[in-house]
């Protein structure tokens, strides 16, 4: 939505995929950051300094790497466009918000939190 107020759609799949790997490498380098890591951690008996310490290279590799791509992408001034003030109508805006809310999904989390006491 940002990159459509700034006119550079194009940058939309290259700043998702640079997210998603550098949420990755965050949860490569701690022991609860992945299912894996936690399995791997549980049954290797290390300390979590010893897991980090493991780890850390392949995780500055990683960082090298992204550091490398995200200073590659040229970068160039962005122009936002000036908003107009909008009218916003305030009529029912209660009504509006209650019949807008996904009461299932809402149980659904009202019930993991009471059974899982």
């Amino acid at each position: 939505m940002i990159f459509k107020r700034v006119e550079r759609e194009d940058l939309t799949i290259i700043t998702l995929v640079l997210q998603t790997i550098a949420v990755n490498m965050g949860s490569m380098i701690i022991s609860i950051g992945s299912p894996h890591n936690i399995l791997l951690f549980t049954l290797s008996g290390v300390s979590v300094v010893e897991f980090v310490m493991l780890l850390l290279p392949y995780f500055l590799v990683s960082f090298i790497f992204l550091l490398v791509i995200c200073l590659a992408i040229p970068s160039e001034k962005l122009h936002l466009k000036v908003r107009h003030n909008y009218e916003v109508d305030k009529s029912n805006f209660i009504k509006r918000v209650f019949t807008g809310v996904d009461y299932l999904l809402l149980v659904t989390f009202v019930a993991f939190f009471i059974f899982n006491w």
